[in-house]
This record gives C-alpha cells, sequence and structure tokens, in this order.
C-alpha cells in the first residue's frame, strides 16, 4: 500500500494516494469467478427492447470550443489510467503545453473536431466499439463482495466531460429538490439538515404516526434500461442525444484479464455522464412519491410522512422503477418510526410496510443515518469515535511511507481535519468537545511521530493554525466544529427550503442561536451576513485571535520575531509545496523535522556546545548564524540557482558571477541576465540570507516582520548603487525564518508572472516561491547540523549535507568555490562587523555571532570555513590542515575545467594527521574518479548529462597520480 501510495504521489495525484490510503478494497485478478461475477453485474438486455430512432438533422448537436476540450483534459487527476489506446490524459496534457507551440495548437484543433464528431454522433462505426470499449478491473470490497471499475478511452472521457459540463447545471436545476446528486452543491449537507428539522418538528407535534423509510435500488446503474435513458435525453437534453444514441444504441466491450464483456444494457462504467443519465431516467419514479420528505441521492431515496402516503408512494415507486428495468431491493431498505408515535401506530405502520417491502429492517431512530451523516445526537457520539478510529487507521498508514515529508504533506492536509469535516458540517458535532478532543490528540500524536518533534503548549497550538497566520495548517476540530456547522445551514438554506418548507424556519432559527453562542465562546462579532455561508470567515476570525493571543503571550524578543516572521506571506511556503524529488521540493526527515521545531519553537537539539565555543540551547538558533558553520553556503548556492532556473523558465539566460562586472570594490553580484528584463536594461541580483534571530536583528524583527529581510535590501540597494545606473538591479533578501524582504516578493512575484506567461500553469509562480522557501530550510537544517558537529567540515561536506537533505546541487559550483575561494566580505556587509578584505576569519559581528550567507570573490583574504591557518588555529584546537595558496587576482573568466583551478589539489588532499594508504586500501582509478565526481559540484550542469569524457579522464589521471604519491611517500603531495 505504501509504494502504491507513494506512486500516486509521485505523479502528482494527490487524490489517488488518499483513495489508496484510505480504501480497504483489493485488487482481484481476473480469476473463472471473478470474471463470472463481473458477468453477472453486466446482464443481458431486457427482451422488449425498444428501437430507438437515430438523431435527425433537426436537433443541433452540442458544439465544443477549444477552450471546453482544454478545460476536460485539465481536470483529469494526474495519475488517470489510460483506455485501451494506452494514451493517458498526462500524456496528452504534456503535449499541449506552450512549450509545444504550434504543434501543440494543431493537435487542440484536432481533438476538438474529434470530440466534435462524437458529439455529433457521426463516428464512423468501424470505431464506435474502440472508442466506447473499455477495459474493466475489478476491485474486492471489505464484504468480499466485487466492485467493477472500467477505464473508457481518454477520448470518449473529454467528450463526456465536455457534454457534461454544458447541461449538468440546467439539468441539476430541473431535477432538484427531489434529486439532489447532479450539480446540487451542499446537497447531502441540505438533505441531513432537513430531514433533522423535520423529525424535530414530528416529535414536537406528534399529531400523527410519523415514518421515513430509506430505498435502496438493486444494481441500478448496470440494469437500468437504455430505451427509457435515452427517451429521457431525448425529452430534457436533446442537445446530447446524438452523442449518447450512438454509445448507447450498440453493445460495447469490456476486456477482463483474457476475456471479453459485452456492456448490453445499464450505463456504462467510467463514463463521466453515467450520474446525470442515471438521474434523468429515474427522475419519474423519483416524483411519483408524494410524501412529507422526498430526497433522491442518486439511487437512494428517503421518504418520510404519514403511513398511508409513505406505504402508498413506495407503491408507485416501485412500479415507476420497474418501468426503467429497476427493482428496489427490501433487504437493504430501512423503516425508522419517528418518535411521538404510540406502541399500537408503529405495530401498524411496520404491518403496512411489510405489505410492500417484506423484508425491510427496522432501525432505531438513535442509529439514524442519512447519506453517511448521523440524524440523532446518540449516532453522531458513534461516529465521533468512529472518526477517531478512522483518522489513527490512517495515521498508521502515513508512518509506513518511506518519505516522512509525504506522510506529514497528508496528514495535515488531507487526512485530519477533512477526514470528518464531512460530519462536523452536517450534524452537531461541536455539543461533544470531549471527544473532539480524542481526535485532536490523535492527530498531535501523530504528528509528533512523523515529524519526530514534540508539540505541547504553545507550539502545538501555533501548529493548529494556518499556514497564512503562523502555523502548520493541523487544524484543530474543536476550533472548527461550531463554524462548520453554522457556515454549512446557511448555504445550504436555500435548498433546505425548497425540500422542505417548515424546515427551513427551524434551521434559520437554530442557526441564529449557534450564531450567538459562537460569539459568546470566541468573544468575536460573527462575519458579515453576506459571508455566514463561508466557512473560512468563521475560522480565519477564530485563528486570528488565537494568533493575536499567542502574540500577546511572547515574554522573549525571539519569539515576538519568530510569530511574526511565520506569519508573514510566503514564509510558510515549503508547507504547501508538493512534497516530491523530481522538482526538489521533497524534504528528508531530519530536514523536516527541524523545518517544523524552528516555525513553531519547539525543541531542535538538546543543549551543547558549539565548536566556536557558543552554547547552542535546545532551539538551535546559534547555528543559523555561527560563523563555524559551512550549512549557509550551500544555501546562497541553491537560492542562485532557483533564481537562475526561474530566469531560464522565462525565457532570460543568465549568467552566474559574471566576469568583468563588479560594484566598484572588486565583489561580483551572483548574477546577471543575458537578455534586457525590462526597461531595456539587464537584470542583476544579488542574493542573501539574513538571521532573523541574529542579536542585531531579533529586536527590530520581533518589532516589525520581515525587519531584518528589508534592512538586508537597503544594504545592497546601497552598495550597487554604481550598478544600478546601467543596469536593472534586484536584491533578493530572505531571512532563516522564510520572510521576504518587500522589494524581494516583488520581484519573484514578477518573475512567477513571467514564467505564467511562457508555460501557461498558473501555479508556477507559487512554485518558484515555494522552491525558495524550501531552499532556505534546507539551509536552515545544514547549518544547524552542522554547527554542532565535533569535527570541522568543509564546504564540501555542507554540499553533500545539502544534498542529502534532498537539495539541487546543479548550477551551484559557482557559489561553492566562490565560497571556499573567497573572503566572507558580504557577512560584514550584511552584519556590520570586519572588512571582508583579508579579515582572515570572515565578515560578521563576532560578538553577536551574527553573518549571512552572502560571500564575495575578490580573491583576497580566507574563508570562514577554515581556509586560513590562523583563523583555523585561533578558532580551534587540533592538527592545522595546509596552508591553501592564493588565488590572486583574476581578471578574466576563471576556466570551467577543474584542472586549470589552482586550488583543485589543495581541496583533495587528505588532512595530514590520515595514514599513508596500502595497496588493500588503495581504492581503483575509476572508483577515485566516481567519488570525485560525487563530491565536486565543479562538473554539475544546469541539466543533468554525463560528463564530458576528457573531464572525467582528467580526473581520474590526476587522482591516480595523488594515490601513487600517497602510497610511496605516505604524505599528500604540495599544493600544486
Amino acid at each position: 500500500m505504501s509504494r502504491r501510495v507513494a506512486s500516486k504521489l509521485t505523479d502528482g495525484d494527490i487524490r489517488g494516494a488518499l483513495r489508496t490510503l484510505t480504501s480497504d478494497d483489493s485488487y482481484a485478478p481476473p480469476a473463472d469467478d471473478v470474471i463470472n461475477k463481473m458477468q453477472e453485474k453486466h446482464p443481458k438486455p431486457p427482451a422488449d427492447l425498444r428501437d430507438i430512432p437515430p438523431p435527425d438533422d433537426s436537433q443541433a448537436p452540442l458544439v465544443a470550443s477549444e477552450a471546453d476540450v482544454m478545460k476536460a483534459i485539465n481536470s483529469f487527476p494526474p495519475s488517470s489510467s489510460a483506455g485501451l489506446d494506452g494514451i493517458r490524459p498526462a500524456h496528452l496534457r504534456s503535449l499541449l503545453t506552450k512549450h509545444t507551440a504550434e504543434a501543440g495548437a494543431r493537435l487542440l484543433t484536432a481533438l476538438t473536431a474529434l470530440t466534435n464528431l462524437a458529439l455529433s454522433g457521426r463516428l464512423p462505426e468501424c470505431v464506435v466499439p474502440a472508442f466506447f470499449g473499455a477495459s474493466l478491473i475489478a476491485l474486492r470490497k471489505k464484504d468480499g463482495g466485487l466492485r467493477p471499475i472500467a477505464v473508457g478511452s481518454v477520448y470518449r472521457r473529454i467528450a463526456g466531460k465536455v457534454a457534461a459540463a454544458a447541461v449538468s447545471g440546467a439539468i441539476g436545476a430541473r431535477l432538484r429538490p427531489i434529486q439532489l446528486g447532479v450539480a446540487t452543491r451542499n446537497g447531502c449537507e441540505a438533505a441531513v439538515h432537513a430531514v433533522r428539522a423535520y423529525i424535530q418538528g414530528s416529535s414536537e407535534s406528534a399529531v400523527d404516526s410519523k415514518i421515513m423509510v430509506k430505498l435502496d435500488v438493486s444494481n441500478a446503474f448496470n440494469t437500468v434500461r437504455r430505451d427509457s435513458m435515452m427517451e429521457a435525453v431525448i425529452e430534457q437534453a436533446p442537445a446530447i442525444y446524438p452523442f449518447v444514441w450512438q454509445g448507447y444504441n450498440t453493445t460495447t466491450p469490456l476486456f477482463i484479464g483474457d476475456s471479453k464483456i459485452l456492456s448490453q444494457t445499464g450505463i456504462q462504467q467510467g463514463d463521466p455522464l453515467s450520474s446525470l443519465l442515471f438521474s434523468l431516467t429515474v427522475d419519474a419514479a423519483a416524483r411519483s412519491a408524494d410524501t412529507d420528505i422526498n430526497i433522491w441521492y442518486l439511487d437512494d431515496g428517503t421518504l418520510a410522512g404519514s403511513v398511508p402516503d409513505v406505504v402508498s408512494s413506495i407503491q408507485r415507486v416501485k412500479a415507476e422503477l420497474s418501468k426503467v428495468g429497476l427493482t428496489i431491493n427490501p433487504t437493504k431498505c430501512e423503516a425508522i418510526l419517528l418518535e411521538g408515535s404510540s406502541e399500537e401506530s408503529k405495530s401498524i405502520a411496520l404491518r403496512h410496510l411489510h405489505s410492500v417491502l417484506p423484508d425491510i429492517r427496522e432501525v432505531a431512530m438513535s442509529e439514524l443515518e442519512l447519506l453517511g451523516a448521523p440524524v440523532h445526537d446518540d449516532q453522531v457520539r458513534r461516529k465521533l469515535l468512529q472518526g477517531q478510529l478512522m483518522v489513527e487507521k490512517l495515521i498508521r498508514r502515513l508512518q509506513a511511507l518511506e518519505e516522512a515529508h509525504q506522510a506529514f504533506f497528508l496528514l495535515k492536509s488531507y487526512v485530519s481535519l477533512p477526514r470528518v469535516l464531512y460530519l462536523l458540517r452536517s450534524s452537531p458535532a461541536y455539543r461533544h468537545p470531549a471527544l473532539l478532543v480524542k481526535i485532536d490528540e490523535t492527530v498531535r500524536c501523530g504528528m509528533e511521530a512523523i515529524t519526530n518533534v514534540r508539540l505541547r503548549g504553545d507550539s502545538w497550538r501555533q501548529a493548529t493554525l494556518p499556514v497564512n497566520l503562523g502555523g502548520l495548517g493541523v487544524r484543530m476540530v474543536t476550533d472548527v466544529a461550531l463554524p462548520a456547522h453554522i457556515a454549512s445551514q446557511v448555504a445550504s438554506a436555500d435548498t433546505i427550503a425548497s425540500i422542505y418548507g417548515s424546515a427551513a424556519a427551524r434551521v434559520g432559527e437554530a442557526t441564529r442561536c449557534l450564531v450567538e453562542e459562537w460569539e459568546a465562546h470566541t468573544g468575536l462579532p460573527s462575519p458579515d451576513v453576506s459571508r455566514q455561508r463561508y466557512q473560512r470567515d468563521w475560522d480565519r476570525a477564530a485563528a486570528e485571535a488565537i494568533s493575536r493571543q499567542l502574540l500577546d503571550d511572547c515574554t522573549t524578543d525571539v519569539d515576538r520575531a519568530r510569530l511574526r516572521a511565520a506569519a508573514q506571506p510566503h514564509s510558510g511556503a515549503w508547507l504547501n509545496a508538493f512534497p516530491a524529488a523530481s522538482v526538489g521540493t521533497l524534504l528528508d526527515p531530519d530536514t523536516l523535522r527541524t523545518a517544523v521545531a524552528l516555525r513553531v519553537g519547539a525543541e531542535v537539539c538538546a543543549p551543547h556546545r558549539c565548536r566556536c565555543g557558543a552554547d547552542i540551547d535546545e532551539r538551535g538558533l546559534h547555528g543559523l548564524s555561527c560563523q563555524l558553520s559551512a550549512g549557509r553556503f550551500p544555501r546562497h548556492a541553491e537560492l542562485n540557482s532557483v533564481i537562475k532556473r526561474g530566469l531560464a523558465a522565462a525565457g532570460l539566460p543568465s549568467v552566474l558571477e559574471p566576469a568583468g562586472l563588479d560594484r566598484g570594490d572588486g565583489r561580483r553580484p551572483d548574477g546577471i541576465t543575458a537578455f534586457p528584463y525590462a526597461e531595456g536594461r539587464c537584470l542583476v541580483w544579488d542574493a542573501t540570507c539574513v538571521d532573523t534571530f541574529s542579536a542585531s536583528s531579533v529586536a527590530a524583527s520581533a518589532a516589525r516582520a520581515s525587519a531584518a529581510a528589508t534592512a538586508a535590501e537597503g544594504r545592497k540597494r546601497r552598495r550597487y548603487e554604481a550598478i544600478s545606473r546601467r543596469y536593472l538591479f534586484r536584491p533578493v533578501a530572505v531571512e532563516t525564518s522564510g520572510a521576504l524582504g518587500s522589494d524581494s516578493c516583488s520581484f519573484l512575484k514578477d518573475l512567477g508572472r513571467r514564467i505564467v506567461q511562457v508555460t501557461g500553469d498558473r501555479r508556477d509562480m507559487e512554485r518558484l516561491i515555494q522552491r525558495i522557501s524550501v531552499a532556505v530550510v534546507r539551509g536552515n537544517a545544514t547549518a544547524i547540523r552542522l554547527a554542532g558537529a565535533h569535527d570541522r567540515p568543509d564546504v564540501r561536506t555542507a554540499v553533500t549535507s545539502f544534498d542529502r537533505s534532498g537539495g539541487d546541487s546543479r548550477g551551484n559550483s559557482h557559489d561553492v568555490d566562490r565560497c571556499s575561494r573567497s573572503s566572507c566580505g558580504e557577512s560584514s556587509d550584511e552584519c556590520g562587523g570586519g572588512s571582508g578584505r583579508g579579515s582572515g576569519g570572515g565578515g560578521g559581528d563576532r560578538s553577536t555571532g551574527e553573518i549571512s550567507d552572502g560571500c564575495d570573490n575578490t580573491g583576497e583574504g580566507n574563508c570562514s570555513v577554515g581556509c586560513s591557518k590562523d583563523s583555523a588555529t585561533a578558532l580551534r584546537p587540533g592538527p592545522v590542515m595546509p596552508v591553501r595558496p592564493s588565488a590572486g587576482s583574476r581578471s578574466e573568466e576563471p576556466s570551467r575545467n577543474p584542472l586549470d583551478d589552482p586550488d583543485l589539489a589543495y581541496y583533495l588532499l587528505p588532512r595530514r594527521e590520515s595514514p599513508p594508504l596500502t595497496d588493500a586500501d588503495s581504492p581503483t582509478t575509476q572508483q577515485l574518479a566516481e567519488q570525485l565526481l560525487c563530491l565536486s559540484p565543479s562538473l554539475a550542469q544546469d541539466t543533468p548529462r554525463p560528463p564530458r569524457p576528457n573531464a572525467l579522464t582528467a580526473y581520474a589521471a590526476l587522482l591516480a597520480k595523488m594515490r601513487e604519491s600517497i602510497r610511496d611517500h605516505g604524505a599528500a603531495p604540495e599544493p600544486l
């Protein structure tokens, strides 16, 4: 199961992953018994089947536009399967992007023509079996039964979706209020509210005996008569009749294994029009009932009223259903005697019911359910307990997933509150706070188990806030139960009134009482009347109050800065990023743990001492700005890589660290576009990540969100003032908390809009910001992890650690080399300490420990990660690394050939304390080459490709020479 869920998520199919996660059905191989049962579910047509005339030219068929076809293609789930032709909707989506240009436009025109040909009912007879046929699989249900699943041709499904979208709105309005299964928003909730109000009113009046009957139709979709169905389509939806007639006038094949089953009656499996066609066919039968309550949701009917009215209505419904080939299954029907009736009247009522439905089951009022929602208060308790058990089971399944980030994503967004949201909206679950608390506690324990973060007190309270208010988006059912129920009743008011007029007044009065209760509980004014139908308005008002309370309760600047930054737009973008390794947004478990803990202020690590001598508390914030933590360098590299790739996606190639361009002090910007970005000028950018919680920033950050990033933007602009006269300069400043500076946010949104114009995918703007956010949290985790390491890591170690956390090292070599060869001059720019040129220990204010990611490639000074003998010995005891030679000033573009780098040998040197290698320990040349190719990003390209053979040979030769020197002399060779 875990592999199937992961596979669905890899395809981007969240709905499919949830179906796999929650379903207890299993695949049934096409054995003989399975095929026989599938044949039973597809019976032969009745002998008296009427001939239905083909469509004539008097009725114009439905005509689809290219926009209609494209909308239908985009509506398929990402992992939607292929039919007999092997073509999946995802294939068509890939062929219809803006990248395919004119070829894609011609394909869309051809698909539209094919769709219109199908809608007109003029497909050649020879292709009808393939067009309307399907592959059939069987799923074994928990009770042992089989569920048939048919997958038809993608072209037929496109035509069906176009037809359904065109007529569903008008048909749904015509079928309401009796049939609620077609184009009826909140239809199920409205039915439950209306029935609950009706039962309450009946128990209070108690004038005569009232009874409710739930009807179940046997094998409804597979046995409904096709002649009756097409007659209903001619009468009520003639525009789609040509398409329906060609699909249902003849038998179509269903292939299961090596066998073929003929679909000769009923509605075809997998038809997008199936619900609409069935509802049209049974509409006459549904309308034949004359009771107080007459509700149908596809093939499930509910009748309520006096005993004579209900009994006579059942007789009429049975007769009308038999005309369309359907029968009622009495063993699955239920009778509920409403409260207020005497025992004698109940006995008489049951006797009358058994005369029309002999084997009907009597259900107690306390066990009444309607469309999966409890009606009686006792049943609400049972459903809440079942909901808790369901959440527990799903959390156990999530823990079995290999990727903790995927489990976290599904838990917070789909498995916690969403699993019981329909229950909360359709029933007064808010009356049982103790049971709601149990569900919340189950979710909290599951969140702790998946993230490996201890969530208690304010940390858990913050985690339950929406992402845009600083939380993790794991909403508590205790917070949502009452506003969800209120919003559902308000949104369903019109439908409730049409179902049963007297129920509307009762529901309206109950809603007013609930609004007063919510105002008294929260101390907040209710939303405007026009907005009370929207659950998010109720929920956000209460969540904002909790957020303000958490901020008021803070006692330290660090907590205030953290909460303000977490509530900033896009600071939690990584929480909304789809966890997929293919796009670089999948976090490893340790990075996920660190990111969650930093956001909610939970414990990150045990208190310990950093290599620099400073004490690290349980929150681990010191590592974000420690001068000896190399984790910030790959973070800075990844930020620039994301921007560079974003510009490339927008059609603007760029160069990182352009030669011959500096800001006047020899320091180069991070990148420049090769073509004008705006105003006829090329774009120059410089990125930095400043620490929200450093001693020099935390006070300002506690008073105003994004203060550190805004200040960094101002400093960048001042230092690049000379460049700004010739180029369009944009600073990109992001904080370790994820907050963006205002100018940086505007630039990234503008870049995102340009990407959307090229790709046509509106989600690309948000994806760009999400990748920036993911790069920051990865860098944070690496910085904290390496700050506590006893062995001093170098830049290569940081890159390896970053890559293991899921980072993408493509295109990052320029930053790694830059940071490893240069002084940390940018740190002095961001922190105000040190000159950054020949400072020996890097820039930054050593009294505060603040440092930013950026480094400037001046060729002077020594990097703070330990490239200088003096700085290394001053900051850390232990063996001294060889003194690396100064690269000197470089006026030309540095070569991309690693053999031309005079510092290459330095990074390949083993530590002097390492023992000499023996022949047995010596790896082969190929192993050494592969090892170096993994460690060194020098060969990494913007797009994955095999390394050039000459580069691989050169590496292998150099490593072989070094291995020979080490074996012969027992020591590393002198630096080149």
